[in-house]
């Protein structure tokens, strides 16, 4: 198995991941559907981001729940599966990784992986899923990246909704 993360697999092919606006995102009938009471964050903020969301009722030592949304054109198809194979390292490669579940199921009738875990940052332990999926609509390829982070402290209370969170962003009539 090899442990080349999505960017390692990317600068390898020579192929480049130039962030999607959201005009694009919306021709390409990428949808955001945040959970109500969550706030987005201003688009300066996350340049990089399509969407940003965090539920700032429920922080924790100043740590929000948050979901974030990055959707990337890439400069020429790849190989999805390939391509995919490649995301379980991106979560591997947090400090102190524990994966929880992981699934290479499709997605809105969309290749698609994801994976859960723990992680550590110095003395905090965090929850994160995170899906990827590819997208193909005519001619341009789209990698859309939704990662859902908690506080492990809010596994118990939150933990089954990260699944939830990262299935909100919805690709056509997915």
């Amino acid at each position: 198995m090899s442990s080349r993360t999505i960017s390692d697999y990317l600068a390898d092919e020579a192929v480049d991941l130039n962030p999607a606006s959201l005009d694009e995102c919306s021709r390409i009938g990428i949808a955001f559907h945040h959970r109500v009471g969550w706030h987005k964050a201003p688009e300066s903020m996350f340049p990089h981001a399509a969407a940003v969301y965090f539920d700032d009722a429920n922080k924790v030592d100043k740590f929000a729940p948050n979901l974030v949304v990055l959707v990337g054109s890439l400069s020429r198809v790849v190989d999805a599966d390939e391509l995919l194979a490649h995301g379980f390292e991106d979560s591997r490669a947090l400090p102190e990784w524990t994966e929880l579940t992981r699934d290479r199921g499709n997605f809105c009738g969309l290749p698609s992986v994801s994976v859960s875990g723990r992680y550590r940052i110095g003395d905090r332990e965090f929850v994160g899923r995170t899906r990827y999926t590819v997208v193909h609509p005519l001619v341009d390829q789209y990698l859309i990246q939704v990662t859902a982070t908690i506080s492990a402290t809010q596994w118990t209370s939150m933990g089954v909704e990260l699944e939830t969170w990262t299935d909100a962003v919805t690709v056509g009539d997915g």
